[in-house]
């Protein structure tokens, strides 16, 4: 029996067989496991059943979602995090939703929290902390990525005119890493599930948050932490764009403020963290 605890991470796998055979999914899974008072729960339509009994053994939760409502993996996996949360989301104080492919954690997103309320509510005062939503900024702008600058044209395909958003100098939001309360991040899941279905363009996560966040950046429940100035997540792309250098220590990855971050994203894009972080979490 696996014991309940204060916070929850929460991601989804599943689908082609190979992607349990995949290292850097098991990588994830010896990070989390390091996460104290967290519960890890994964959501899947389709795992083999050795690939349970081991998760088992790593005392993290597997719960099956019904096939039929995942047409499209990508999208669809936000409305069964919006279920999943529903259900089972007034249990935990925090919750951090993430990718599970390439991201490792390195040290609690739930204790960095704290800390980003504290700050906030001195500097911040519109900004509301019982019930938010915080986001990770890659580092870069629009301009400086080819890949964000199209999925947002692919999104935009059927957006009207007056709703267009064009305005390249906006930071590219992560599509992959998500924490809050859990009221709001079931609002949250739904409201990108229903925003991605509304599109009849190639639609990806990050293209659909980064159009929501031109209306939300300014709704008290949202807040965007930047790698630059805050240790809560780093991404492999704000390196390769050149936004943010960290600093390596102690097979470590630290802000250049000389804080560990808590979660890093996107690390197999870089050979040199993809080696260090190989040879710890394997």
């Amino acid at each position: 029996m696996i014991e309940l605890q204060k916070n929850l991470i929460l991601t989804f796998a599943g689908g082609d067989p190979n992607f349990f055979l995949d290292p850097t999914f098991w990588i994830w899974v010896n990070s989390v496991k390091r996460i104290q008072n967290a519960y890890p729960v994964i959501l899947t339509h389709q795992m083999p059943e050795e690939v349970r009994e081991r998760l088992q053994d790593s005392e993290i939760e597997v719960v099956d979602v019904t096939p039929g409502e995942l047409h499209s993996l990508y999208r669809d996996r936000h409305l069964c995090f919006w279920e999943y949360l529903n259900n089972h989301g007034h249990k935990y104080e925090y919750v951090f939703v993430c990718d599970c492919r390439d991201v490792i954690f390195q040290s609690s997103p739930f204790q960095w929290a704290e800390k980003w309320k504290s700050r906030h509510s001195n500097i911040n005062r519109h900004k509301s902390f019982d019930d938010f939503v915080i986001m990770t900024a890659e580092g870069h702008r629009m301009s400086q990525s080819g890949f964000a600058c199209i999925e947002h044209f692919e999104f935009e395909r059927n957006i009207p005119r007056p709703f267009l958003k064009s305005d390249n100098s906006k930071y590219v939001i992560n599509g992959g890493t998500f924490l809050g309360t859990p009221r709001a991040l079931q609002d949250w899941h739904f409201l990108v599930w229903m925003t991605q279905l509304k599109t009849i363009g190639r639609c990806t996560d990050q293209a659909t948050v980064n159009w929501l966040m031109h209306y939300l950046e300014n709704d008290d429940k949202y807040s965007v932490s930047f790698p630059q100035t805050d240790n809560l997540c780093l991404t492999g792309e704000g390196i390769k764009e050149g936004a943010v250098e960290p600093i390596l220590k102690d097979e470590m990855v630290f802000s250049p403020q000389g804080e560990p971050y808590c979660v890093i994203h996107q690390w197999d894009r870089l050979d040199y963290l993809k080696e260090m972080i190989f040879t710890k979490y394997s």
